[in-house]
């Protein structure tokens, strides 16, 4: 070959290795503040630019924002580093795909080289957090630590670790932290963690929300957060939490920023989480055991709840479950609280000793009934009240108050409507507005006429209900009944962003299945589209 033909294959050779090695350092892209993962596969070292990422002694500093595109992979291991120190302004966002394995991963102030700590005075201080997207497609994480992520924003939402929009996750042996929530999903489905611990969060230590089906916890430890341990919320189907212990949720729940005046509870499911199972749990020392809100078609079985500072079990208005095969050693107050809850069939449940005391609350359209018994055999008696008021099969009246047995007292605050209890006058009594609303007192009505009476008041009732606040103490000769239902705030969006939703016109209320639906749709297309301008499709 000729010195110029050796010299052309050279040139060439070398233009091709230019251009390979081109392509490759281009699946990293730095734009608008951002590392951008474009394409294929990436660890965190191959953020070769030392103002996003750098690396000291084995640690990854991620000095500003990560973006993973939805044709990206980012794997975050020991091949990179086994520590990973977030600045406060940097954050991980997931279009594609991203694994965790074997690190720990945590806020970091370069100018104290400590954690970036939060608490119920101060929980708005900006940390770092770690979110998937709508289009992301994994999120795993084995043998991984979470710590001192996410703070509160109201103008939006930065909960730490939160995955959303995804159709599967996968999370094992693995530590969620000192987070503002432990993790949280959103619109998830399969979604596993097992094998894990979530402790001392600020607030939630695993929250599952609307229509994260199919989600799986076991044999997980999770204690001391400052909500509840464990909650599915909203809409949430085929759920199992099965073989975890929760343990020491005994304060005042923290919600947003307030410290409310209703406690935190082990285990609930809550808004239509259906079709689920609660089983073989351990726990202790919460506020509540395990409570179902709203929630039907779920077995709980072989649960063992001790030292609770209220109630081991509680329903509210959650029907049609199976209770079986479960121990409550001791409850301050009942093994067991239901209201307005119907159908549950109740067996092989050990509620406590003699002086343990059950409660049973009905309210038929104002007419309250109360039923208390002691513990043992008490799975029958529960059976016998299963059936609500107006149905065909009406419950058994053993051991129930009758309605000369209530005695009454009230607390008014300015001209508060009188509460009465009565099994034939009208239990709201308020002349003045009755007369404002033609309301006839003490009629007695049909179903229909009743509910449509009661939506009247409440309407009405509305324009006071930002002046007046009242706290309604009804007392009977057994015991005062402190356990009057407590508005949670379960219902507030748990997605908060201001600007997207103003260019969505989406408000902040309270929704219907399909009205929800609806909304979180809406953020999956929009994330979508942003996505889409990510990967370079639009």
């Amino acid at each position: 070959m000729s010195y110029h033909k050796k010299a052309l294959a050279l040139v060439l050779f070398i233009g091709l290795f230019c251009l390979l090695a081109g392509s490759v350092s281009a699946t990293v892209v730095y734009k608008d503040g951002t590392a951008r993962i474009q394409s294929g596969t990436n660890n965190l070292k191959d953020i070769k630019d030392t103002n996003y990422l750098e690396v000291k002694n084995g640690i990854c500093y991620v000095k500003k924002p990560i973006v993973v595109a939805s044709t990206g992979t980012l794997k975050v291991n020991t091949t990179s580093c086994s520590t990973v120190k977030m600045y406060a302004t940097s954050l991980i966002t997931i279009y594609g795909k991203i694994y965790f394995d074997g690190v720990k991963v945590t806020s970091y102030d370069p100018k104290t080289g400590k954690p970036i700590e939060l608490s119920r005075t101060n929980y708005s201080t900006v940390r770092p957090d770690i979110v998937t997207r709508s289009s992301a497609q994994y999120f795993s994480a084995k043998n991984s630590e979470f710590s001192y992520l996410g703070y509160y924003n109201s103008s939006s939402s930065h909960w730490g670790v939160a995955l959303r929009f995804l159709p599967k996750a996968y999370i094992d042996s693995s530590k969620f932290h000192h987070n503002y929530f432990g993790f949280y999903t959103f619109d998830s489905d399969n979604v596993t963690i097992q094998n894990s611990e979530v402790y001392d969060n600020l607030e939630y230590g695993i929250d599952i929300h609307d229509f994260s089906d199919n989600f799986v916890a076991s044999n997980n430890v999770v204690y001391n957060n400052g909500n509840h341990g464990i909650i599915l919320s909203k809409y949430n189907e085929n759920g199992k939490i099965i073989g975890n212990k929760v343990y020491d949720h005994t304060q005042n729940a923290f919600v947003k920023g307030v410290v409310k005046t209703y406690g935190t509870h082990g285990i609930e499911l809550h808004q239509e989480s259906n079709n689920s199972e609660i089983s073989g749990n351990e726990l202790t020392n919460n506020r509540v055991g395990i409570k179902l809100a709203n929630s039907h078609d779920n077995v709980v079985k072989n649960n063992k709840v001790n030292s609770d500072l209220e109630q081991g079990f509680y329903l509210t208005e959650s029907h049609n479950n199976q209770i079986a095969g479960n121990q409550v050693v001791e409850s301050t107050k009942e093994p067991l609280y239901s209201f307005n809850s119907f159908y549950n069939a109740y067996s092989l449940n050990s509620w406590g000793d003699a002086d343990d005391i059950l409660y049973v609350k009905i309210d038929d359209n104002g007419v309250i009934t109360r039923y208390k018994f002691p513990a043992p055999g008490a799975d029958e008696k529960l059976n016998s009240y299963s059936s609500p008021p107006d149905s065909s099969a009406q419950p058994l009246m053993i051991n129930s108050v009758q309605s000369q047995d209530i005695a009454t007292s009230k607390v008014a605050v300015n001209d508060l409507p009188t509460i009465v209890e009565d099994n034939h006058d009208d239990t709201e009594v308020d002349k003045v507005r009755d007369g404002k609303l033609g309301i006839k007192s003490n009629k007695v009505r049909t179903k229909a006429e009743e509910k449509a009476y009661v939506e009247k008041i409440k309407k009405y009732e509305k324009g006071l209900a930002q002046e007046l606040t009242a706290e309604v103490k009804i007392k009977d000769k057994l015991a005062v009944d402190k356990t009057e239902i407590v508005m949670e705030d379960n219902h507030d969006d748990a997605e908060v962003d201001k600007v997207r939703d103003a260019k969505l016109g989406v408000k902040s209320k309270v929704r219907t299945r399909e009205e929800e639906r609806a909304y979180v749709d809406k953020i999956r297309k929009y994330e979508k589209d942003i996505a889409d301008q990510e990967a370079g499709k639009k």
